[in-house]
Order: structure tokens, then C-alpha cells, then sequence
């Protein structure tokens, strides 16, 4: 009997431990582009929008050029915002503010609530030094000549 409760306990606690979400268990990778995300802007010109990223459960970064991208948070709830693969932007004669919406999977409406632009010069500047190989160091001390 004591055998049989045994086993019973060690199957329960495998299938509880299958039953976590796998991306519920995964923490959050940090977010890249808030250091360089300048103060909060009322609105953006976005004629037309290059790329996007989400970066976070309510933050995702809009590229309008090839060098202009700005960091939106959006108001919750926006329940499918990280997981989505589509998303559209209302926008006011290309301009982009507060009151406009990122719309998740083109329908689901998330109202945005702050919007900082990037500095991406800055970004690469440090992502380049992060990276760049590591240059002889001068010698320390006196050099003995022979």
C-alpha cells in the first residue's frame, strides 16, 4: 500500500510539473531599448513604419525609418501583445499620439499609453564598443633597454 501511495505521489507531482507553462516558467529577456529611450513624447510622424518588435507584455518598439524608432507602452490589459505575429497602428494623417491604438493581431485594440523615442545612434555606438576586440594595452612600469 505504502508503495502504491508512493508511486501515486511521484506521478502526480511529474504531471504537476507538466501542467507550468514552458513560457510562464521563462523569465522575460530584458529590454534592450529602455536605456536608450529618451523622455515621453506626446506624438510621432509615421508615414509609413519599417519594422516592429515587442519587447515586452506592453512594450514594443515601431521603426518609422531606418534610423527613427520609439519604445510605445501600451495601457493594459493587451492580453495577446507578446505572442501576436500582426500588428496595425491608427494613426491621424501619419501622426501617431496617446489617443491612437496598436491593434494586436489587426483587430484587438491596446490604447497607448507612452511613447519615447530611441536613440539608436547611441545604442550602436555602444553595442560597437561592447564588441569591439580588446587593443594591446601600453606597457606598465619602466621598459629596460638593453
Amino acid at each position: 500500500m505504502k508503495r502504491v501511495c508512493g508511486l501515486m505521489l511521484v506521478a502526480f507531482c511529474l504531471l504537476m510539473g507538466c501542467a507550468v507553462d514552458p513560457i510562464a516558467r521563462q523569465e522575460a529577456p530584458p529590454n534592450r531599448y529602455t536605456p536608450y529611450a529618451g523622455a515621453p513624447i506626446p506624438q510621432f510622424h509615421a508615414y509609413r513604419f519599417s519594422n516592429w518588435e515587442v519587447v515586452g507584455d506592453l512594450q514594443l518598439v515601431i521603426w518609422t525609418e531606418f534610423n527613427a524608432a520609439y519604445l510605445v507602452t501600451v495601457r493594459p490589459p493587451c492580453a495577446q501583445l507578446r505572442w501576436t505575429d500582426q500588428v496595425a497602428i491608427t494613426t491621424t494623417l501619419g501622426t501617431v499620439t496617446r489617443l491612437d491604438n496598436i491593434l494586436v493581431d489587426r483587430h484587438t485594440p491596446c490604447l497607448i499609453d507612452v511613447i519615447r523615442p530611441i536613440n539608436l545612434g547611441q545604442m550602436q555606438r555602444d553595442l560597437k564598443q561592447k564588441t569591439a576586440p580588446d587593443a594591446p594595452k601600453p606597457p606598465v612600469g619602466r621598459q629596460v633597454s638593453a
